[in-house]
């Protein structure tokens, strides 16, 4: 009876660490939709776990850390999942929130300027501005701050050859400001390991379009072998098909139409009044 006891104990423990190697392994490198599916299916399993625990009065010490990662897990969804969240209720209109871009045009103006020169002179870049999405794990290591205006020349600076942040995207964040640079866009395991869509495609265009997918933010991709200007927004690259120019698009998608404009300051002009009251 010792014995078996014994070994129900090691058993207990030995679920333990493989169910918590197999979570790390499960949350390695996933993002969007595949983490949500993920995100559901440990849930799941937890729950299991915990209700089998709890009938057979068996394994108590994986059903007690079953629960504890249950509760984490639930109450972590809504900070991991705000920016889904957010756009899902702005799609419903149950939230009408005004959008905190300021880029104007000038910023537009000089990020094409750099662009175009990058392009003619055989360099390679990626320029990635947020639109209502925030870039949050540049802090993390993925990239180095800048915070600076983002001037034409600085820009050509940071993509020339001989810098070491060549290699990685700037980020222009939702106040206009050049954020980052050498940034190390995270490529989810279903973008990385699909063969068939993205096989054309090279690291930069991969890059952006994998952070458009995931990210309500837009990507310009400039070509050092084609020696061409492309935009990424929500995973698929924009062609001429459109008949617009590049300024024309990026204004559209960042600065709006008129009217969009007329609303956002009749917004602002009414928060400020109800302060006031």
């Amino acid at each position: 009876m010792g014995s078996s006891s014994l070994l129900i104990n090691i058993l207990d423990v030995f679920i333990v660490f493989l169910f918590i190697y197999t979570l790390l392994k499960l949350l390695q490198n996933v993002g969007g939709l595949p983490l949500a599916i993920r995100f559901v299916s440990i849930a799941f399993i937890l729950s299991v776990i915990s209700w089998f625990s709890k009938t057979f009065h068996v394994l108590i010490f994986t059903g007690w850390v079953a629960d504890k990662v249950l509760a984490i897990l639930l109450i972590s969804v809504p900070i991991i999942f705000q920016p889904e969240f957010r756009r899902a209720l702005q799609r419903f209109q149950l939230l009408r929130l005004p959008s905190s871009r300021s880029i104007n045009e000038r910023v537009i103006d000089e990020v094409l300027l750099a662009s175009e020169w990058l392009r003619s002179s055989g360099y390679g870049a990626l320029i990635i501005i947020e639109r209502d999405d925030v870039i949050g794990d540049v802090e993390a290591g993925r990239g180095v701050i800048i915070d600076a205006i983002p001037k034409a020349k600085l820009i050509e600076t940071i993509f020339y050859e001989g810098s070491p942040l060549h290699d990685g995207a700037i980020i222009i964040n939702q106040s206009g400001r050049l954020w980052a640079a050498g940034y190390v866009v995270p490529i989810p395991e279903d973008v990385s390991t699909t063969a068939g869509v993205y096989s054309h495609f090279g690291t930069r265009h991969t890059a952006a379009l994998a952070i458009t997918r995931e990210k309500d933010v837009i990507a310009i991709i400039v070509s050092e072998e084609r020696r061409w200007i492309k935009i990424a927004y929500k995973g698929q690259i924009l062609d001429d098909t459109f008949g617009a120019t590049p300024k024309e698009i990026l204004k559209k998608l960042l600065i709006g139409t008129k009217k969009e404009e007329k609303e956002k300051r009749r917004f602002r002009k009414k928060g400020r009044s109800g302060e006031k009251g």
